[in-house]
Order: C-alpha cells, then sequence, then structure tokens
C-alpha cells in the first residue's frame, strides 16, 4: 500500500475517534448538568355550582301487618309527629308520597312526607334538617321510634331487624323523584348471600312507596343485613323492625341507612338501660297453665315436690297419670325448668352486628367507652369476622346502665350497627337500633330533635385536638330550649340533653360525629346525624 494511501486512511481513522471522543463528552455533559425544565399547568377553573332544590324524605307512619284479615295486607298504625326547619327560618315545603302499598288504617294516613327547601338564599347555602317520632300500642305492635328524615342517594346499607319466629322486618323503598326508580337488593345473612327472587328490578314510580316485608325475601333470617342500589330515580330506604316474645310485645324501631363499608365505623351515643324487670311472669308459659298446681293433690303439703330434682325419679310418679315428669329425663331437662320458647331469642342483650363485604376475613377491634370517660376506661376487645357473613356480637362482659360510643376498627371495610333494649314501662320492652353516621359533621349543620323521652345529642371528637360545639336553637317550638356549648376533648365523646320538637343549629363543629337519641321507661330510639348535602361545594373544572 503506498504511503499516501495509508496517511490518508490513519486520517480518517483518527478523525472518527476524534468524533466519537467528543459525542461522548457532549452525552457526559449533557447527563452531567441540569437541563431547564418546562413547567405548564394545565387550564383550569375553580366553579361553584348553583345548588338545586333540597330534598328530605320522612319514612312515615308504622306499619302493622295483617289488617283485614289478610296475612300480607297493610296498614298505618297512625302518623308520625315531625319537626323540621331551616337556617333562613323558613319551613320547607311538605308534600305526601303516594303510598300506594299501604291501607290509611284506624289511625289515619301515615304517608311519607317529601320536604323541599331553595339550595341558596341570597347567595348563602341553605342548611335543611328534619325528624319524625311515633309512640304506637296497637296490638303486637308497641313502643317508641325515632328517624330522621333523609336524603335520597343511590346506594345505602341497612343493618337492623330480624326474620326469625316472633320478629318482623318490613322494608320501605321511597322515591321522591320526578323519575322512575329501578331498585336491586343484595341481602346478606349469618350464613352468608342470601339468593331471594324478586329483589332485583323492583319498580318503584315516581313519587310513589313500596313496602316490602322482607320474610317474603329472607325468611328466618337472625342478622339481615340489606345493599339498595337504584338506578333513575334516587331513593330513601329503611327497615321497620318490631319484635313478639310469646305474647308480650318486645319493642319496634324505624332504622334508616347506616354507613357505608369502611375500615372505621363510629356508632354514638349507644344508650343501656335495665331490661331485668322487662319480661314479667305471664311470659312464663308454664306460670298461668301450671298443670301440677290443680290436678297434684300432694303438691301443696309436699314441698319437696315442685324443688326436688329427684322427682323425675320418683317411684311414686309413675302411678299418677296426670302427672308428665317422667318425659324429662329423656332429654335431660329438669321437670322445673320453663318450656323452650322458639321465639324467646336473646337479643334483649346490647349487641353489635357486623357485616363483611368482600371475599377477606376481617380482623376488628371493637371499642366501648363511656361517654365522658377518661382516656383508657371502658372495655376493647378482638374479634375475627367471616367474609361474607353477617355477626352480632354479644357484649359478653357486662355493660352497666350508661351511655356509650362503640367504634369498630377493620382489617377490611365492614358495615356495622349495634342494638340496646330497655324495659320498666306500661308498654313493657322496646328495642332501638344505632345506625353509624356516614361521616363527621364540619362547620354548621342542622339538628331536629322530634319529639320524644329525655332526648340527648352526642357528639364524638376522633381528631388530635379538642372541639368546642354550640347548639343554638333555630325553632321556637320549645320555649326551655337554650343554646348550649360544649368542649369535646380529643380521642373523646360527650352529651348533652336538649329540648324536644326543637331544630338546633350545631356551630364550629370539627369533625364531629353525632347522634340523636331517647330513652324512657319502655321507650328507646336513635338515628345517627349525617353531614350536610356536599353538592354544592366548589368543583375544579379541567377542559
Amino acid at each position: 500500500m503506498p504511503d499516501r494511501t495509508r496517511i490518508r486512511l490513519g486520517a480518517r481513522v483518527g478523525g472518527g475517534l476524534v468524533g466519537l471522543a467528543l459525542f461522548g463528552g457532549v452525552v457526559a455533559a449533557g447527563t452531567a448538568l441540569p437541563l431547564p425544565a418546562v413547567e405548564r399547568t394545565p387550564p383550569s377553573a375553580l366553579v361553584t355550582p348553583e345548588p338545586t332544590g333540597q330534598q328530605r324524605l320522612c319514612p312515615g307512619g308504622l306499619i302493622g301487618i295483617g289488617a283485614g284479615g289478610s296475612a300480607t295486607a297493610t296498614s298505618f298504625l297512625g302518623a308520625a309527629q315531625r319537626v323540621s326547619g331551616t337556617t333562613t327560618g323558613q319551613e320547607p315545603v311538605a308534600s305526601p308520597l303516594d303510598a300506594s302499598d299501604v291501607a290509611a288504617g284506624d289511625g289515619g294516613d301515615g304517608a311519607p312526607t317529601v320536604l323541599t327547601a331553595p339550595g341558596t338564599e341570597s347567595g348563602e347555602p341553605v342548611l335543611l334538617a328534619a325528624a319524625q317520632s311515633q309512640s304506637v300500642s296497637v296490638g303486637e305492635t308497641v313502643g317508641f321510634s325515632a328517624s330522621a328524615c333523609a336524603e335520597p342517594g343511590s346506594d345505602s346499607w341497612l343493618a337492623a331487624g330480624s326474620t326469625e319466629v316472633g320478629r318482623t322486618s318490613i322494608l320501605l323503598l321511597s322515591n321522591p323523584s320526578d323519575v322512575t326508580a329501578t331498585v336491586d337488593l343484595e341481602i346478606f345473612g349469618e350464613d352468608g348471600a342470601i339468593s331471594a327472587p324478586g329483589s332485583a328490578g323492583i319498580s318503584i314510580v315516581a313519587g310513589a312507596q313500596r313496602v316490602i316485608p322482607l320474610s317474603g325475601l329472607a325468611p328466618d333470617v337472625a342478622s339481615p343485613v340489606i345493599h339498595v342500589q337504584s338506578t333513575g330515580g334516587r331513593v330513601v330506604a329503611a327497615i321497620q323492625s318490631s319484635i313478639v316474645r310469646g305474647l308480650e310485645p318486645g319493642g319496634v324501631e324505624l332504622t334508616g341507612a347506616t354507613a357505608g363499608p369502611g375500615l372505621t365505623q363510629i356508632l354514638p351515643g349507644l344508650r343501656v338501660s335495665a331490661v331485668a324487670d322487662a319480661e314479667p311472669a305471664p311470659t312464663d308459659p308454664a306460670a298461668p297453665v301450671d298443670p301440677a298446681a290443680p290436678t297434684d293433690p300432694a303438691a301443696p303439703t309436699d314441698p319437696a315436690a315442685p324443688t326436688d330434682p329427684a322427682a323425675p325419679v320418683d317411684p311414686a310418679a309413675p302411678v299418677d297419670p296426670a302427672e308428665p315428669a317422667p318425659e324429662a329425663p329423656a332429654d335431660g331437662t329438669p321437670i322445673d325448668a320453663e318450656p323452650e320458647d322458639d321465639s324467646a331469642g336473646a337479643d334483649t342483650d346490647t349487641a353489635l352486628r357486623v357485616f363483611v363485604p368482600g371475599g377477606r376475613d376481617a380482623t376488628l377491634t371493637v371499642g366501648v367507652r363511656p361517654e365522658d370517660g377518661a382516656a383508657g376506661t371502658g372495655l376493647s376487645f378482638p374479634y375475627e369476622a367471616q367474609a361474607g357473613q353477617v355477626t352480632d356480637i354479644p357484649f359478653t362482659e357486662e355493660l352497666g346502665e350508661g351511655r356509650y360510643t362503640v367504634t369498630v376498627e377493620s382489617s377490611v371495610p365492614v358495615v356495622a350497627s349495634a342494638r340496646s333494649s330497655t324495659g320498666g314501662g306500661p308498654t313493657s320492652m322496646d328495642l332501638a337500633w344505632f345506625a353509624a353516621p356516614s361521616g363527621p359533621v364540619s362547620g354548621d349543620a342542622l339538628v331536629a330533635v322530634p319529639q320524644g323521652p329525655d332526648p340527648r345529642v352526642h357528639l364524638v371528637n376522633l381528631g388530635g385536638t379538642d372541639a368546642r360545639a354550640v347548639l343554638a336553637p333555630t325553632s321556637p317550638a320549645a320555649g326551655e330550649a337554650t343554646e348550649v356549648a360544649l368542649d369535646v376533648p380529643a380521642g373523646a365523646s360527650v352529651s348533652i340533653a336538649v329540648a324536644a320538637g326543637t331544630v338546633y343549629r350545631l356551630s364550629s363543629a370539627d369533625s364531629l360525629f353525632a347522634s340523636v337519641s331517647f330513652l324512657g321507661a319502655g321507650e328507646s330510639s336513635a338515628f345517627p346525624v349525617n353531614p350536610a348535602n356536599p353538592s354544592a361545594s366548589p368543583l375544579r373544572v379541567y377542559p
């Protein structure tokens, strides 16, 4: 190869190497030096929608089944008393729903009522609240019930009632909207999901209420939980539950929706009262028809006869043809034991109802803390709840009479409510279901307190700082109603007696969970205070 060719080739190779070196240096410098950042915020606008008219649906009077001799016919057992108010001082407009499934009955028309109010007044949001209550003593339906008038929605959970022997649960579905609602029900019990023909595609025309006995969909279920979903019109769901033990009424309650599935559920204002004297002697099936009293001449003179547990094997017993005792040893039951009553149940106990939706079991921590109690007081226990099933958890450690806050912390989302009973009044016993608020109330809210015994407002502060709340009456229904201020320590709960038949404005509430409860001789009820409608909150809109 000529020298000139070698020189040219070497120059080309050298130039290539130099170019590669320069390129590598540029790349290294580009990675080492910070590049200029170009940021651009996407265009958006903060828009506050014009609030539309508000609605609250009051479920109406309590309902009886079996009117006119028909096992399925329903009728109102009277009309509920209602209290309502707005922050403008004007009463909301009331209009009845068409309760086509229920007859008026002897107590008059107890049809549900829709309350409407404007969304704003002079540029300021309007708050609306209402509640109802009713005492009833008609046949086997005896007790007191109070419930809040609720805002319609498309998804709600009901955790109350039973369809076992002696228990009646009625599902109330109300559609206050202007279009037909189609409702699907998912029903769960202690054994899991319940396949119920007729539970899907329930049509509720605009401005009407449907009344559905739950026993027709889920018979003999001790612990039902119902998931209500609607399309088209938005509905309000509630469940009326009543109890009869033998021949004795055990109470009635009208329960609205509880909070949806969550890792934490708060149940404010659980009120526990004595029930020991609530079931008088007539509930003992043997008392009025004791066969030994008129037929056994030895009974009055033989003091050992009714008390000696050996009586069933007394050799003299077989010669007495009226003596039923020989059957007792066959099942090991002492002859002086009360006959088993399948309708007696154990639902006089204070208990927590928990449902675990989904496929994962829940590890629960249940806390029961007395109101105004110091930190660390009350009781706390773990519990394993099975997925897809409803569990009623009795509080095995006896709770004394008083007011409590129940908290449920779970490893997976759960639905919860609580039940208590009271006795001692002329109407024997009553029960109350305590649903969980859908969330805390912040800022200002209205709390409607209907007529009833010993009404109280309960507040729970889960925050890390103390909170101060003011309850000021906005309606003149009760002259004794006065403004009260409450200090709610961090992590604690308090309650205050309020005037029945009054609407209060709850101000300066810093994320407090709230409820209203009632308790008297043979009368008990409660309902949660849910946050105000947030539909007019500012929204950030992106193109």
